[in-house]
């Protein structure tokens, strides 16, 4: 590139001395190549040389302009595969409108955001290119995971906790067994005669700074299991806090040491030249202008965020739709759309033996999300005014736990094999296949294996249904050591969130039938769901899905009632 600025410098030398409209015009046309960055830079030169004769300067001008955004629109839109999913972004949004079968608009909207979240990761590159090593950092640690962090915050301000956390730990296991094992297992493959090597000392602050995550969410995990709290129900909230500040600042350093190391070893980017010793113009010199790269990181974020409301909104209408857990959805599905950039990238720079770089984007883009997103989260709800904490619950504390020891157990090395990669996918797949028969604690479901406590037993004997009673409270581990008063408070938060189910199961249910007769039937159960339950019955199938629901919420209403009766008698008293 500095052999072509030479000619071009000598080549606007030597049209100074010309003095003919013609000759310059013929000079323009000879300047004007068709190669990536050149054509931009001649088109500012044709436009200063045009400006300077007395006609059409301005139809120049324009002609620049529309030019710039043809080409523009070309690279960002047209020059990946994986946009040809874009379209179906407009059509969920025109699935929901028009049918509101929220499986489907769940569906496409995964479809819709992948190729986004993949080009702003493009963007992002493309800007930082502008901006420097250490604002380009900061740039990849805001943008490099924006899509879960933009899916977080609709999540979050729908009051769904257990959806964000999930989310952001499904970022984090797929980053590190299904993305860093297929470019394991790829880069084995192309290179099967050889171990691939990368730098230990970036594998083991990674690996650190992802064990320091853990213990920031083991803590308020085993806080709340082993209901050791000062202050019952807000100790585990301000421990969560305090660790996400920590968190947050133990992140800003390793930016600061990323960026300010002298040998700036922890720079992707940076190694490939270093270890290669190979450049070429297409990873060195940017495909878009800085302003470009502003306005499309803009369109994709505002993009992205619309089709990450429709996504949120349809999740638990897709869970009744498809008839798929909750927790593999948001642990599995969604993570999957917003790691397709790094899938890619990682893969590819596998297969040409740079691992240092695919380790910088699997396990560095895990790294964002366990230091950087959850704490990002928890600040973020703290802030919304949502009780968002770090008890990610037993089992996937425990499954993030082993994760990270796995991982840290092959990256030890500093090598790897399509053996290594393999054993990385194999393990993702337990993982996926045990949060599909995982039932989430906190949406209801019942542990057998806690014994009652002595009120418990008490309490619930005096209900016309104890044994209900008994199994429905201890599924909230805090009934064990509860009083009266705590035990009156978890019984109205389930008989809220059986409500809450009912309705939503209700919702799920008009919109994704086109049968009038359950249209009209799902309408009435919206005002009185007996009388929709009824109806059911008198139809032609004889059966109601909402008679379980019924009866459960009928039950822990009942249980409430005698609770709160049992409260209000001690207070008289």
């Amino acid at each position: 590139m500095e052999f072509k600025s030479l000619v071009g410098i000598q080549s606007q030398v030597e049209m100074g001395s010309m003095e003919n409209g013609s000759v310059n015009e013929f000079d323009n046309e000879s300047l004007c190549s068709p190669e990536t960055i050149a054509e931009k830079t001649c088109s500012v030169q044709s436009a200063e040389q045009g400006s300077s004769s007395p006609g059409g300067s301005q139809d120049r001008v324009q002609n620049m302009k529309a030019n710039a955004v043809y080409r523009s629109i070309k690279i960002v839109l047209f020059s990946n595969k994986l946009n040809l999913l874009m379209p179906f972004g407009p059509l969920a949004i025109l699935v929901y409108k028009l049918t509101g079968h929220l499986g489907w608009v769940f569906f496409l909207s995964l479809l819709g955001i992948t190729p986004l979240a993949e080009r702003l990761g493009y963007a992002t590159e493309q800007l930082a290119f502008y901006t420097g090593a250490t604002v380009g950092g900061l740039l990849n640690a805001t943008f490099g995971n924006a899509t879960e962090l933009i899916i977080s915050i609709y999540a979050l301000k729908s009051g769904m906790m257990r959806v964000v956390q999930q989310s952001l730990l499904g970022s984090i296991l797929s980053n590190m067994l299904l993305v860093l094992g297929c470019a394991f297992f790829s880069g084995g493959l192309v290179f099967h005669g050889k171990e691939q090597l990368f730098n230990k000392a970036t594998a083991v602050v990674n690996s650190g700074l992802l064990l320091m995550a853990v213990m920031g969410l083991l803590f308020p995990a085993v806080l709340h299991y082993t209901h050791s709290e000062v202050h019952f129900g807000k100790s585990e909230l301000a421990l969560s806090r305090f660790s996400s500040c920590i968190m947050l600042v133990a992140y800003a350093a390793y930016l600061f040491f990323q960026l300010k190391s002298p040998t700036n070893q922890y720079v992707p980017i940076e190694e490939e030249g270093s270890q290669n010793g190979e450049s070429s113009d297409n990873e060195e010199d940017p495909e878009i202008s800085k302003w470009e790269s502003i306005i499309w990181l803009s369109i994709m974020t505002a993009w992205i965020s619309i089709l990450s409301e429709y996504l949120v909104n349809a999740i638990e209408g897709a869970s009744v739709a498809l008839n798929i857990p909750i927790a593999f959805i948001s642990v599995i599905l969604l993570p999957i759309v917003g790691n397709a950039a790094e899938h890619a990238s990682a893969i590819m720079f596998a297969m040409k033996d740079k691992l240092d770089i695919s380790l910088g984007v699997a396990i560095g883009s895990s790294t964002q999300i366990a230091m950087f997103g959850i704490p990002f989260s928890v600040v973020a709800g703290w802030i919304m005014g949502h009780p968002m904490d770090l008890n990610f619950q037993l089992f996937e504390t425990a499954t993030l736990f082993i994760t990270v020891l796995v991982v840290a157990f092959m990256l030890q090395e500093g090598t790897s094999n399509y053996f290594k990669g393999l054993m990385l996918i194999l393990c993702y797949l337990i993982v996926a296949a045990s949060f599909f028969v995982h039932e989430d604690p906190t949406s209801g479901g019942i542990n057998p294996n806690d014994p009652p406590s002595p009120v418990l037993k008490q309490v619930c004997s005096q209900t016309n249904t104890p044994g209900f009673c008994i199994s429905a409270l201890r599924a909230d581990p805090h009934a064990a050591n509860a009083d009266l008063k705590g035990l009156t408070n978890i019984s109205l938060e389930l008989s809220l969130s059986s409500a809450k189910a009912n309705n939503d199961f209700i919702s799920a249910m008009l919109k994704s039938t086109q049968d009038p007769d359950v249209k009209e039937l799902a309408g009435i159960a919206l005002e009185n769901t007996r009388d929709c339950e009824r109806a059911f019955i008198q139809g032609p199938t004889h059966s109601s899905p909402l008679t379980t629901r019924n009866e459960k919420l009928e039950k822990l209403s009942d249980v409430s009632d005698v609770i709160i009766g049992l409260l209000l008698r001690s207070v008289d008293l």
